[in-house]
């Protein structure tokens, strides 16, 4: 049978096989074949390691600065931005920051700043806002200073649900600014809809496990954060 085969083989195909050439050939076409595949290889375990750090990766969490924080809640494409202003813990971000954010952002632009710390109503303190002030119509309470307006806590704590989004809607026409209080975003009732409402985020955090549990939350609401500041500032 072999034999039969052999003599019905054309010639030149038979002078190519017992070349030392054409395996030759063959060797090297392997050998390229197998450093492409490596190389391809290499080039998808890169890309899905920086898909991956990208997707898991934590911000790294700077000493407050104001003029950085300024810059990343001022306005942004010709639109109100809505900032969350967001921590784990009271602690990690006392009231005074977004009071003094907000101050220094009303000197350039309209500003809003709604607390949404529902436990302490610390903004209405700040500002001497008794319980009976309740904003209405959707029409926030004057701050007392040029361009800057509040939203007291104790106004959201009477409701028995938040409509967050209807106000923040009128708000958006109104102002450049727009700011959200919420010093323990993780635990807060209403943490999905402020999350959904928010344009970015700006976090804050003493010790950085804090981190992973806000991250978690602002991802599933698709907010992305803008800063990690820790309360501590610059020196």
């Amino acid at each position: 049978m072999n034999i039969l085969l052999n003599d019905t083989r054309p010639e030149w195909l038979t002078d190519l096989m017992y070349s030392g050439w054409f395996y030759a050939a063959i060797g090297i076409g392997f050998f390229f074949a197998v450093i492409l595949l490596a190389s391809l290889w290499g080039l998808f375990g890169k890309s899905r390691k920086r898909k991956t750090h990208k997707g898991n990766g934590m911000p790294d969490t700077l000493p407050l600065d104001y003029s950085a924080l300024l810059n990343a809640v001022s306005q942004r494409n010709g639109r109100a931005c809505c900032t969350l202003l967001a921590a784990g813990s009271l602690n990690d971000l006392p009231i005074t920051i977004p009071v003094n954010i907000a101050i220094q952002a009303a000197a350039n632009s309209k500003c809003l700043l709604i607390d949404l710390d529902i436990r302490r109503d610390a903004l209405a303190s700040v500002f001497e806002l008794s319980d009976a002030v309740v904003p209405t119509a959707l029409s926030p309470v004057s701050s007392g200073i040029e361009n800057l307006d509040l939203w007291p806590a104790h106004f959201f704590a009477r409701l028995k649900q938040m409509d967050l989004k209807t106000l923040l809607a009128v708000a958006e026409k109104k102002y450049d600014v727009i700011l959200l209080n919420v010093p323990y975003l993780t635990t807060h009732p209403d943490r999905t809809q402020i999350v959904r409402c928010a344009d970015a985020a700006v976090v804050f955090a003493k010790d950085k496990n804090a981190l992973p549990p806000l991250k978690q939350i602002l991802d599933a609401g698709d907010c992305r954060i803008l800063k990690a500041f820790s309360p501590q500032p610059c020196r």
